[in-house]
Order: structure tokens, then C-alpha cells, then sequence
């Protein structure tokens, strides 16, 4: 009688088991989740600081009376891949897509006069930075933003 009471005691039985191995893999799967979530979004703020940092190198340009071309087309190192003398390429490739293998963004820079009142006649930049640059026009990731240069 002992014999039997104490052979049940060693191991696990299979419903045990299959317990154990379900909500192993289910913590799993939560992990695997995450890191899913945390590579999108590290993707995001990389895009995200790079069209800042382009959108103040713009700005940084226009107020030092170097007039940027109205569209470009910038690689990850924030690099113009085609001279301003191409506006005609890179608004075909603006519309299409960019076939450049190295090609990341497109930045476009426009000035309007800031509202009466508000500023001593300055000048409002309207810039706008998308990506990924080898999407067609309709199909990318709009970054806009707005600030003041001296008239």
C-alpha cells in the first residue's frame, strides 16, 4: 500500500504539464509582442528626428539667405541625392516614387507672409518632410511644421 501512494508522487502528469507549457508560451508570444511594438516604434523616432532635424537644417538655410530649392530629395544622412539644377527629376521622382536605392526623404520648403499683427513682416516657412521616398506622392508619412524667418 505505501508502494502505491508513493509512486504517484514522483512526475507530473500530462495535464500538468500541458498547463505548464501553455502559459510558458503564452508569455512568450506577450514577449515577442512587445518587441514587435518597441521596433516600430523605435522606426517612427527615427523618422520622426530625422524630418526635424531636415526641417531645421531648411529653416537654418533659408535665414541665412542660402535659398533652398523648393523640393528635395535627401538620403538617411539628410545628404541632397540630386543638385537643386534637377528640380525636373526630382518632381518626377517626387510623383512616382524615388528608384534610388539610398533615398529616404523629400523635403519641400514654401514661404508665406506671416498674418498681419502678429510678427514685424516676417515670413512664415511651411515645411514639409515625407517619407519613405521610394512610396508613390498619396502613400507617405507627413511631417509639417511652421516657424517664422526675418522678412
Amino acid at each position: 500500500m505505501n508502494r502505491t501512494l508513493h509512486a504517484r508522487g514522483h512526475g507530473f502528469s500530462l495535464v500538468e504539464t500541458l498547463l505548464t507549457l501553455s502559459v510558458a508560451s503564452s508569455a512568450v508570444m506577450a514577449v515577442i509582442g512587445l518587441l514587435a511594438i518597441s521596433l516600430s516604434l523605435g522606426q517612427q523616432c527615427r523618422t520622426q528626428t530625422a524630418a526635424g532635424q531636415l526641417a531645421q537644417r531648411l529653416a537654418m538655410a533659408w535665414r541665412t539667405e542660402v535659398q533652398p530649392p523648393h523640393l528635395l530629395l535627401v538620403d538617411q544622412s539628410l545628404n541632397a541625392l540630386l543638385p537643386p539644377e534637377a528640380a525636373d527629376k526630382t518632381q518626377a521622382a517626387y510623383d512616382t516614387g524615388s528608384l534610388h536605392p539610398a533615398a529616404a526623404y523629400f523635403a519641400s520648403i514654401s514661404a508665406q507672409p506671416a498674418p498681419a499683427g502678429e510678427t514685424n513682416g516676417a515670413i512664415r516657412l511651411l515645411i514639409r518632410v515625407e517619407s519613405p521616398a521610394s512610396a508613390p506622392a498619396g502613400r507617405r508619412k507627413v511631417h509639417h511644421y511652421v516657424t517664422l524667418a526675418p522678412p
